[in-house]
């Protein structure tokens, strides 16, 4: 079994209508950094998680 690389959480406001993530490398003690923007996760998995109608 291979284990990925590195973890996403995707975070949605539907009161503000926003979307980020959190990237991180899949190693122990890995704590979340800076957030990156929904855009840069989709550059970096290659799926888009919502329609464009949001």
């Amino acid at each position: 079994m291979r284990l990925p690389k590195y973890l996403f959480k995707l975070v949605y406001d539907p009161s503000e209508n926003k979307r980020w993530a959190y990237w991180v490398e899949n190693i122990d003690n890995t704590k979340a950094g800076k957030s990156i923007t929904y855009e840069e996760l989709v550059k970096r998995t290659g799926i888009q998680f919502f329609t464009e109608r949001m």
